[in-house]
Order: C-alpha cells, then structure tokens, then sequence
C-alpha cells in the first residue's frame, strides 16, 4: 500500500506563533489529529493531539497562553506520497 492511499490531503498547517486554541479548533473542525507547523510559510514541525494532552492539558497549562511552536515535534520527517507504508514505518524507526 502506498502513503498517497491513506494520507490526508491537503495537509492542514498553521505558524509557529498560533497558540494551542487556534490548533485544537483546526483538528475539531477537520476532524484531524495533527497540524504542520511552519515557520514562515515554510513546514518547520508537527503537532498531534497527543502532544497537546501530554505538553498542556495533563501539565494544566492555558491553551490560549500557549504558542505551538513550544510543543512541536521538530524537524519533520517526511516520505514521498508514492512511497510504501512499511518505507514510511521504517523512516520511523531509523530502518530505512
């Protein structure tokens, strides 16, 4: 199976400076778990929800007070769309 065949697209991206509100709005009204984040336009990190509950909700930290670029995952890893998902998964891992 291909990365194109499961992936989402366009992907969903916001800057660096939005706070953790303005992401979580994102992820609801699209229905997504992640957000790219970029840096002048340009993809500069990744933010899950999982990153939101473990970096500012189970931490009690205010959302709105909360920049994104202080909970993103950095520097993206990224796989051509033609690429496989066992590639993909290898990327992960440090296999590939």
């Amino acid at each position: 199976m291909k990365v194109k065949e499961i992936m989402s697209f366009p992907a969903i991206t916001e800057e660096e400076e939005a706070s953790v509100t303005v992401i979580l709005k994102h992820m609801a009204n699209s229905r997504i778990g992640c957000v790219v984040i970029t840096k002048e336009g340009k993809p500069a990190g990744i933010t899950v929800d999982r990153d939101i509950a473990a970096k500012v909700m189970m931490k009690d930290r205010d959302p709105d007070e909360v920049k994104v670029k202080e909970i993103m995952s950095s520097p993206l890893i990224t796989v051509e769309a033609d690429a496989t998902v066992e590639d993909a998964c290898g990327l992960r891992q440090g296999r590939v």
